[in-house]
């Protein structure tokens, strides 16, 4: 048996595989664009999913940005009852709150 000199050795050839070779930068651009179009493709459902899961204080909040018209100046907050009936296409069905005398 010969012992191994500096310098002298084995030389093993691995190429990469497809996994390997990847751009992780295209594949996450590649990714964002199939989550936009799944998104878009299925925005109704989405719409639904965030409205009837949505904190009342939260959604509360977000109405109370709009003024309503035909209200004098208030909000879309001040008069709807804040729970959900329905939600048909983009809008929201909410019954009107009480108003004070």
């Amino acid at each position: 048996m010969t012992p191994i000199r500096g310098g002298e050795g084995a030389t093993l050839y691995t190429p990469l595989d497809e996994w390997e070779q990847r751009s992780p930068r295209i594949e996450d651009m590649r990714l964002s664009a199939e989550l936009v179009d799944h998104l878009n493709a299925n925005l109704e459902f989405y719409h639904h999913a965030i409205w009837w899961t949505m904190d009342p204080n939260r959604r509360y909040m977000l109405l109370d940005d709009f003024v309503a018209p035909n209200a004098d100046g208030r909000s879309v907050a001040s008069i709807v009852d804040n729970s959900l009936i329905g939600i048909v296409g983009n809008a929201l069905v909410m019954r009107s709150a009480r108003q004070s005398p």
